[in-house]
């Protein structure tokens, strides 16, 4: 078998199970953010529903712990193409590991957008008319800014750099003397 037979664009497999791995890990992620956060409380009044103060925070809140579902599995993103993305740019110059690194997160953050607010879904317009005036019902999940998104492919490509530039000691030589200023 010869280097290009092991190249991942020979083994189509090894695609299939990186997107499959990606929709998987945004599916629990979009399953945690709807765990985790508590649903803002909805005031119904004669002109309709309302939001205080409270559940204004609430709504904040929901895109700041997006924001951390996200982030954790972007680090795992990051660490694990951080050595193959190392090993292709120092090697060959490739940056399609450091790529990947940055459109997984971006993957996984779309689709754990699209399964938390299909979860977290609020009542219908007829439930919310059916609600008595001063009563209460919880609002739909829903990210508040799609800036949001981009959360994940950035602490990726932070892990992905960091583990990048850091450096090698066995490249170095375990063997060779420290570098003393002046020599």
């Amino acid at each position: 078998m010869t280097r290009s037979d092991r190249s991942p664009a020979r083994r189509p497999g090894l695609a299939g199970l990186v997107v499959l791995a990606v929709v998987a890990t945004g599916t629990v992620a979009g399953v945690a953010w709807e765990l985790v956060v508590t649903p803002a409380r909805l005031t119904r009044t004669a002109g309709g529903l309302s939001l205080d103060e409270v559940a204004g925070a609430t709504v904040f809140a929901a895109t700041g712990w997006f924001c951390v579902v996200t982030a954790v599995p972007a680090v795992v993103v990051g660490a694990l193409l951080a050595p193959i993305a190392r090993r292709a740019v120092t090697r060959t110059g490739s940056l399609a590991a450091t790529v990947l690194s940055g459109v997984a997160p971006a993957v996984l953050g779309v689709v754990a957008w699209q399964v938390g607010e299909l979860i977290g879904r609020g009542p219908s317009s007829a439930q919310a008319a059916a609600v008595p005036v001063g009563g209460a019902v919880d609002a739909a999940l829903s990210l508040g800014t799609p800036v949001a998104l981009l959360v994940g492919p950035l602490v990726a490509l932070v892990v992905v750099l960091v583990v990048t530039v850091w450096p090698d000691r066995g490249a170095a030589g375990r063997d060779s003397p420290p570098v003393t200023p002046g020599d």
